[in-house]
């Protein structure tokens, strides 16, 4: 901005020049030719000619009111860095400098030839970005850039530079080097504007102030523009408002009272840019930004001058709102309103005060001053400004002793109030510091050493007493032991006819069509696997004691799943008229939690709560989110409760209540197994009952659980089953089934039959007989079986070279993890645990089957033969290995038969014959055949010969007989096949 003629006011925008006329307020284009230009810079020099200084398009100068372009001329630079012009000044004497993209130039206005300060002075090589330049009372030039500061003087050819000359000058030592305005004001202070924060250069006490927004009340810490009114206060805009600055000075020191102004007091909102400023000839000053500009006469600003007087709003202790209606530990610490409380008391633990003030500006609150100080605390007063009107303060660990807090506020034009507000604390010695409590520490001493004397009489009937009860403990946990062999061990026996319980049932329902019977089957399933739910119980316990039971944690919703767990018991509670409640929030809760161990823990406490309520009585379940991370489940009934003797005992193993009521008490393990699977899940289970009037279970859950890796994927056992007859070959699959339970042999067979060949043995020294004989497509065998159990049927079949080929399935009523690494361990392909689900076992067998028939089609397929990618065991990969050896060393041999082959591998040719079927679906004519054929494409892939010598060097005895073998195998000639792979 610049004073034009008449008064108006050239306006530099990034649309053009335009001028805008005070009187009345109207705002035009001025020169066409600079509408599209960026004007950035503008200068009115002392002949009245104006500077107009734009980004990308060079200098312009308006003489006379003619607008000409200046053709600049420099140096050695670029003709594209005096088309940036960063800065424009002219000194006292009348010279113009030009700030540009390399560094400051002097200008001659007549010729526009331009010359680099730099070029003489090298150490200000690196200030290439001048932003500001100004005149000091000493005739040298300020130039203020966004790598620095340093002095030019004109007239001795000088430079200084702080950070070289004097690097130990702390008024030069800044956050911030990027300068954005620099003004010498009436006093001759220099005021630099920054980046971050306003540094003011004091000269007569040679000291540099630094001024930061939160310390000093400015309203940002970039500071764009600065100037001094007719008063001699300082204005300067920053990034969102205007700040006035006046200037005292007391005593040799400076004061500074400051007072911002925002788009509340009448401004122009948004952001005002960095050097767009003027001041007019009758003291106006302009402020440009980017939405428009602000302008004012700052004699002609009513500022507010009610003195304001602070009240206190508001005491808090540790948080604690205190007012004369509450009390605090007890006591009332008000006795009438704080403003009229002179002083207050307090204990030596109520030291955390926080007061709050409002100083009564109505006027505008957001811009409310106050200064106090705590007399023993703090030294100076701390002045802060309020946006909301009221001032808050806190002090934390204070010690006893007498405080004196004074508060002083200021309104919206920083005009303080005369009056102040106080405020005493006294706080008080702690207790235990008293005489009283010194005699207390006396008495103390003297009874430990009194307890001491007796606790060491005491040691030698404790240590007895001890002794006894680990040998009651040791007796008991005896006793634990051999219930968990029993109980362990008679599991294992319930399993199997479990499984010829369960498993033809599942067959039988899914095939009957008679609803009436189906029903009633139905029941005998449950049943059922309530009887495998007892007995996996047990396990489960077993399993809890030794350590071995893990949390599987599983992210879901919580309420749905508990709702599931309750649902199934809902119709023998309505055939007992039993009031089933369950009340659940109405929104989701998310987690993570163990499915399994949380069910088995429901469906405990539900059975329990069923079992114990009579008729017409009433089961409750609720559940809820509490504080701190945790869930609460509350299972409640009306039953016949639980007697204060037993309650502490309940949760303990085999513990059982004897009750008159009740006949069927359980077995002492299922409270104390769910108890155990709650702490498992780093929760508690709690219960309260009343005898003759009920029982009320809590369980608290975490929900912040999370797994701590990664669960290993589970095997898909939902794969599809649909094994309709076309998805098997017309000549079925041969298996051998080993099974030393007739019934269960039967049942599997008459199920297999449907889809393939079934042969039979009772036990494993007949099923070893049959493999050898038969070599059935793939093995099923029970483990446990007289004579020869599965586990060694399995290692002798796996190391025998005549059946290592065969897939075994193993069939176990023992499901523990070291019961399945023995099994695989004696090299079975899968293990299945009983009773199981009859489709994953078809799926089981049709994948081995499909992954036998893969290999076979991987060696068909392939001209290079791996033996590892077509079998399974070592012993079968050996001797593959040992059978392509023999025919690569007799390849050029076309005698070599299959009678030299099997002696060779040393088997019969039967035998050799039945393993090489089995293995890669040939026989060993065919085997040897193929191998010749595979080493003929490879030598026609890689090596230019003629089919003459190829036939010679893979045994074939004419041309024509090993054409025709390779169109049988690769569906083209020879020839074509060479050409096709020259191609590529």
């Amino acid at each position: 901005m610049v004073e034009y003629d008449n008064g108006n006011i050239l306006l530099g925008t990034n649309s053009g020049l335009y001028c805008y006329n005070p009187k009345t307020s109207e705002i035009n284009l001025l020169f066409t030719e600079l509408a599209d230009k960026i004007c950035r810079k503008m200068l009115r020099d002392s002949k009245g000619r104006i500077w107009i200084g734009t980004f990308h398009h060079g200098l312009y100068c308006i003489e006379n009111g003619r607008l000409f372009k200046c053709n600049l001329k420099i140096k050695h630079q670029k003709s594209t860095s005096t088309r940036l012009i960063r800065c424009l000044f002219e000194d006292s004497k009348g010279n113009i400098w030009i700030g540009i993209y390399g560094g400051l130039c002097s200008f001659n206005p007549i010729n526009h030839n331009m010359e680099f300060v730099s070029d003489k002075h090298i150490k200000i090589k690196k200030f290439t970005s001048p932003s500001v330049v100004t005149e000091d009372k000493e005739g040298r030039l300020i130039v203020g850039d966004d790598n620095g500061l340093y002095y030019y003087y004109p007239d001795k050819e000088k430079v200084w530079v702080p950070e070289i000359d004097a690097p130990h000058d702390e008024r030069f030592h800044h956050t911030n080097n990027k300068y954005n305005c620099i003004y010498c004001d009436s006093r001759g202070m220099t005021w630099f504007g920054t980046h971050n924060g306003l540094n003011i250069l004091e000269v007569e006490n040679n000291t540099l102030r630094k001024m930061k927004a939160h310390s000093y009340g400015i309203s940002n810490n970039i500071i764009m523009c600065i100037f001094e009114d007719q008063n001699h206060d300082i204005w300067l805009s920053t990034t969102n408002g205007l700040n006035k600055i006046v200037v005292k000075k007391e005593k040799g020191e400076y004061h500074y009272s400051i007072n911002s102004f925002n788009s509340n007091d009448g401004l122009m909102k948004g952001e005002y840019y960095p050097s767009s400023g003027f001041k007019a000839w009758d003291g106006t000053l302009y402020f440009g930004g980017i939405n428009g500009f602000s302008t004012f006469l700052p004699e002609n600003i009513i500022y507010n001058y009610c003195d304001n007087y602070p009240f206190f709003t508001s005491l808090k202790i540790f948080y604690a709102n205190i007012t004369p209606s509450t009390t605090y530990n007890g006591r009332q610490l008000l006795n009438h309103n704080l403003n009229n409380t002179p002083s207050i008391e307090l204990q030596h633990d109520e030291n955390y005060i926080t007061l709050e003030f409002a100083g009564l500006n109505y006027v505008n609150p957001s811009k409310t001053y106050y200064k106090y100080k705590l007399e023993g605390i703090d030294t100076q007063w701390q002045e802060v400004k309020s946006s909301d009107g009221i001032g808050k303060v806190t002090y934390s660990g204070l010690g006893p002793g007498k405080y004196v807090f004074q508060v002083y506020t200021a309104n919206s034009d920083h005009f303080w109030g005369k009056q102040n507000s106080k405020l005493t604390f006294i706080i008080k010695e702690p207790y235990w510091n008293t005489i009283a409590a010194r005699l207390c520490y006396v008495l103390i001493i003297i009874s430990i050493s009194t307890y001491v004397i007796y606790h060491i009489n005491k040691k030698n009937k404790l240590k007895l007493l001890k002794t006894r009860q680990l040998e009651q403990q040791k007796q008991k946990e005896e006793l634990d032991q051999m219930k968990f062999r029993f109980f362990t061990n008679i599991s294992h026996e319930f399993r199997t006819p479990l499984t010829l319980i369960i498993t033809p049932l599942s067959v039988i329902i899914n095939e009957s069509e008679n609803e009436n019977l189906k029903g009633k089957l139905m029941s005998i399933y449950n049943n059922a696997q309530k009887l495998l739910a007892l007995v996996n119980q047990l396990l489960d316990f077993r399993k809890l004691e030794v350590k071995g039971e893990k949390i599987n944690l599983g992210y879901g919703e919580i309420s749905d799943f508990i709702y599931q767990c309750c649902t199934s018991f809902q119709p023998i509670m309505t055939e007992k008229s039993i009031s089933f409640k369950i009340d659940l929030p109405k929104y989701p809760i998310y987690m993570y939690f163990d499915q399994d161990k949380i069910y088995k823990v429901m469906n405990n406490l539900l059975s329990n709560a069923y079992k114990f309520t009579p008729e017409y009585g009433e089961i409750s379940i609720q559940l809820s989110e509490g504080e701190e991370n945790f869930l609460f489940i509350k299972i409640s009934d009306t039953g016949i409760g639980i007697s204060e003797e037993n309650l502490p005992h309940i949760f303990d193993r085999f513990y059982q209540i004897s009750s008159k009521q009740c006949e069927n008490t359980g077995s002492g393990i299922g409270l104390h197994l769910a108890k155990e699977y709650i702490n498992l899940l780093h929760g508690k289970i709690e219960v309260t009952s009343i005898a003759n009037r009920g029982t009320t279970f809590t369980i608290c859950l975490p929900t912040n659980l999370h797994p701590q890796e990664k669960m290993a994927a589970k095997e898909d056992v939902q794969e599809n089953n649909e094994n309709d007859s076309s998805s098997i070959s017309p000549n079925k699959p041969i298996i051998l089934l080993v099974e030393d339970n007739t019934e269960f042999r039967n049942f599997l067979k008459e199920e297999l039959n449907k889809w393939y060949q079934v042969i039979e043995a009772k036990e494993g020294l007949e099923g070893e007989k049959i493999a050898i004989e038969r070599d059935p497509n793939l093995i099923i065998s029970d483990v446990m079986m007289p004579i020869m159990n599965g586990i060694e049927l399995c290692k002798r079949l796996k190391n025998n070279i005549q059946t290592s080929h065969i897939p075994i399935i193993l069939l176990t009523a023992r499901i523990s993890d070291e019961d399945k690494m023995t099994g695989y361990e004696a090299g079975a392909d899968s293990y299945l645990s009983k009773p199981f689900n009859f489709d994953i076992l078809l799926t089981r067998i049709r994948k081995l089957i499909e992954q036998q028939e893969n290999r076979k089609a991987t060696f068909h397929r392939s001209i290079e033969v791996s033996p590892s990618s077509i079998t399974i065991t070592s012993l079968d990969e050996k001797l593959v290995q040992k059978a392509l050896h023999c025919v690569e060393e007799n390849m050029e041999n076309p005698e070599y038969s299959v009678e030299k082959l099997a002696a060779d591998i040393g088997m019969t040719r039967m035998s050799l014959y039945r393993k090489l079927q089995s293995i890669t679906g040939q026989t060993p004519t065919e085997f040897i055949r193929s191998i010749r054929l595979k080493r003929a494409a490879q030598l026609l892939q890689n090596y230019q010969l003629s089919i003459v010598e190829i036939t010679d060097m893979v045994g074939f005895n004419t041309p024509r007989y090993f054409t025709k073998c390779f169109k049988e195998t690769f569906g083209i000639l020879p020839s074509e096949y060479s050409n096709a792979h020259r191609k590529k």
